[in-house]
């Protein structure tokens, strides 16, 4: 960013810094523009979101407010519109969208959204309201309800993956989307041969790279720091659960002695990621594709992400992110 005063370009600084918001004080990682002939400090849009996603985020961890993928898909969940689902509760016509877009539930109604996510209680919910619906709409919305009811429960493996369901900076404060795993997955196989060791860091830069830019994480995955660096947390068992379920194959490939496992996307799957999400996505695919496995290795040990967290090979909390070095930001 260029400074309005001199018109040449200024330093991008971090630092951490207070901020309060609904009467409580968060500490973020601030983000701003430095213009070393004025001393003036300024934000973009992006910087100003970043910095904002991080005391909201914060806000809705602590407080237990559902964040916007949560809210989006209990919605989806019972196939009703947001001005619907705004009526039953007894929200404003427009809040439950508004929620959709990132506005920030007050606790009350974070929490009222929250609770429905139990269809019993959404059933409660719509039976209050019926005098707001037709005898059409309270019978539609009451079987569908029902019909999550009567849904096989997942297996052990995946609920254990998704254990435990709150975001947090853990998770880049997103809820694990094994959709979007394999959609990444598939995104980096377009132009790479995948092997375990080389996508585990695959899916690291690529959550870690779109969390510093955003304050979310893409996949909602949680990363240990282990011998041979950043890794998806129980990545055996979630590679194992996508081959299960038939969304990737994994073959067992024999270099010379040296076995490996090539992780594959059969049939090939489509992917769909917004505009700033997919210029990341393939500024790291264009500087890691040609790196072999020891140096993409070598090239994450470099981390502070890994650095700090490999003694106890700790879960690496996604603010570690904002300081990350193997990338150069070309997008």
């Amino acid at each position: 960013m260029k400074s309005p005063y001199t018109g040449q370009e200024m330093t991008l600084k971090k630092e951490k810094r207070t901020f309060s918001f609904r009467k409580k004080e968060f500490e973020i990682i601030y983000h701003f523009y430095f213009c070393d002939e004025s001393k003036e400090q300024f934000v973009d849009t992006p910087l100003a979101t970043l910095n904002q996603n991080q005391i909201h985020n914060q806000y809705r961890e602590i407080l237990g407010i559902p964040f916007v993928d949560k809210i989006k898909s209990i919605r989806a969940k019972y196939q009703v519109s947001a001005k619907k689902l705004s009526e039953i509760l007894g929200l404003g016509v427009n809040s439950y969208r508004l929620y959709e877009n990132g506005e920030v539930p007050s606790v009350a109604n974070g929490r009222l959204i929250l609770s429905i996510d139990n269809p019993s209680v959404f059933i409660e919910q719509i039976k209050a309201s019926s005098h707001l619906l037709s005898e059409k709409e309270t019978q539609k919305l009451i079987i569908q309800a029902k019909s999550t009811l009567s849904l096989r429960k997942s297996d052990n493996v995946r609920d254990a993956l998704l254990r435990p369901y709150r975001p947090s900076i853990n998770s880049g404060y997103k809820t694990l989307d094994l959709q979007i795993v394999t959609q990444l997955i598939a995104f980096f196989q377009e132009e790479i041969e995948l092997y375990k060791t080389k996508l585990n860091k695959l899916l690291f830069y690529a959550d870690f790279a779109i969390f510093k830019e955003t304050g979310f994480s893409l996949t909602g995955l949680q990363y240990r720091a282990i011998t041979y660096g950043p890794v998806p947390k129980d990545y055996d068992q979630l590679y194992s659960f996508l081959e299960s379920q038939h969304l990737i194959s994994i073959h067992e490939v024999n270099f010379n002695g040296i076995y490996g496992d090539e992780i594959k996307i059969n049939p090939p799957l489509s992917y769909s990621f917004d505009e700033t999400t997919l210029q990341i996505l393939i500024n790291v695919r264009h500087q890691l594709k040609d790196l072999s496995a020891k140096e993409i290795v070598e090239l994450s040990h470099k981390e502070k992400a890994w650095i700090e967290n490999k003694n106890n090979k700790a879960i690496i909390p996604y603010l570690e992110g904002f300081w990350m070095v193997g990338l150069n930001k070309n997008y």
